[in-house]
């Protein structure tokens, strides 16, 4: 959750205090399914937080420049936190194109 922090800490947003363990959130989920599933043939109902969407956000997806630096001499122009940083800077500036303090 490194990339997820920088963003929040770039839009200025406070962090979450609370952290609920996935596996909790997946029988949660699990759960929802199989209610909405009972109700299908009654009312259909559209939850946000289903079963694959969870195992979506909590799988890990991390990526390693590693292979390229050792076999090709890659070096990253930016670390990550700048690189989060530079994106962020860009798109608060799309968002308004009126903005005074473009860098």
């Amino acid at each position: 959750w490194e990339m997820p922090k920088l963003v929040w800490d770039g839009l200025g947003y406070q962090k979450p205090s609370i952290v609920i363990p996935a596996f909790l959130i997946l029988w949660i989920a699990w759960l929802m399914d199989l209610i909405v599933w009972i109700l299908s043939p009654i009312k259909t109902i559209k939850p946000s937080l289903t079963y694959f969407r969870t195992v979506l956000a909590t799988t890990n997806r991390s990526f390693s420049s590693e292979k390229a630096k050792k076999l090709l001499g890659y070096e990253p122009i930016f670390s990550l936190a700048e690189g989060v940083k530079k994106s962020l800077d860009y798109f608060k500036d799309e968002r308004n194109p009126n903005a005074t303090d473009k860098k």
